[in-house]
């Protein structure tokens, strides 16, 4: 694969990454995007910590507030089926999109026809967030809520209006990034007063 790679150029080598990435395979070691999660939490601020399992992070969400659900995450019941693998964020054309925790961009481009940026994590997850014109390099480090890019002008299956598509994956799994959230758990009905 090395010599396939060197000969098709360093610019199909890192789309190849990129989408080992966000497809759910481990990037290839030595490629542009394989982070280590040590280096991830170096860069996010998090520290080495005692091990691998020791990263704690504080998600948020990556619009600023207020943020208004449009389509819940709706987990597939196997891998290959149907479902709504993030949440949907109504936002407007242009509007600023910030990282939800710390880390590093490891991608940034074209996927589908959609502008996408992902940001590892730290903790060994990764967010992933269309349509998103990125403004950070690949291999930067960011902060939680520090600019990442902007809202795409373009249409997305949220048409007539606009939202960015937030995803949470770790490994292969895809999570609700609704519950990374602080002070989000689940829904408690109330007797009402009488």
């Amino acid at each position: 694969m090395t010599s396939t790679l060197a000969v098709v150029g360093a610019a199909a080598a890192f789309a190849l990454a990129a989408s080992a990435l966000t497809c759910g395979s481990p990037a290839p070691a030595g490629s542009p995007t394989a982070f280590d999660r040590a280096t991830l939490a170096a860069a996010a601020g998090a520290g080495a910590g005692a091990g691998a399992g020791a990263v704690t992070l504080t998600y948020a969400p990556p619009l600023d507030p207020p943020v208004t659900v449009m389509h819940a995450f709706d987990a597939p019941p196997a891998p290959w089926a149907a479902g709504h693998r993030g949440v949907d964020l109504a936002a407007s054309d242009g509007a600023p999109v910030l990282a939800p925790a710390g880390g590093i961009v490891t991608f940034a481009g074209p996927v589908a026809g959609r502008p996408v940026v992902v940001v590892s994590h730290p903790d060994g997850r990764r967010s992933s967030l269309e349509p998103v014109i990125g403004s950070v390099p690949v291999g930067e480090p960011v902060t939680g809520g520090q600019l990442v890019g902007t809202l795409a002008d373009i249409a997305t299956h949220c048409a007539p209006r606009r939202c960015l598509h937030w995803g949470v994956r770790d490994g292969d799994t895809y999570l609700d990034p609704m519950s990374l959230l602080p002070l989000h758990g689940p829904v408690v009905l109330l007797p009402l007063d009488e």
